[in-house]
């Protein structure tokens, strides 16, 4: 019995092609599932030290109880400030104005929260470094509009 060896060598380049079409497939899987645990990773922001509760003598709290922040040029970050309107009139916690000296340009934002007087409120704030260089920047952050403000000194690390 004979065996054909033209039979026989397309069998393997078959298999070959088979295994490629294989591989390659394999490939996209893993930089599909990687692409989308990086995506959601940097998503999650890790649980910091806890924010004290504003008080009249301290109006801004931040996490940790310190003015200092640290921010990323490459990704935004989020944290939990703890604000207390001690004007007579309501406070719109959600107009956010940073004046860096220096020159600082940052954005924070937050959702609509409106503080009675007497009050306090945690205000979410999403913060972005923008096009600010590497570098420390002393600022001040101003809760609400040009009638009824809240503000305190931050320090702001860019990374």
């Amino acid at each position: 019995m004979k065996l054909n060896k033209k039979g026989s060598l397309e069998l393997s380049v078959n298999a070959i092609v088979v295994l490629i079409i294989a591989l390659t497939i394999l490939g996209l899987v893993i930089a599909f599932a990687v692409s989308k645990f990086t995506e959601v990773s940097n998503q999650i922001t890790p649980q910091g030290p806890p924010t004290a509760t504003a008080t009249a003598e301290i109006p801004v709290q931040f996490p940790g109880g310190s003015n200092e922040i640290t921010l990323s040029k490459t990704a935004d970050s989020t944290m939990s400030v703890s604000v207390y309107n001690k004007e007579a009139t309501d406070l719109s916690a959600g107009t956010i104005t940073v004046s860096c000296a220096g020159g600082g340009t940052f954005a924070f934002t937050a959702p609509t929260t409106t503080i009675s007087s007497g009050k306090t409120a945690m205000v979410p704030i999403k913060m972005s470094a923008g096009s600010n260089a590497v570098g420390i920047y002393a600022c001040n952050i101003v809760f609400g509009t040009t009638t009824t403000t809240v503000s305190a000194p931050i320090l702001i690390t860019v990374k």
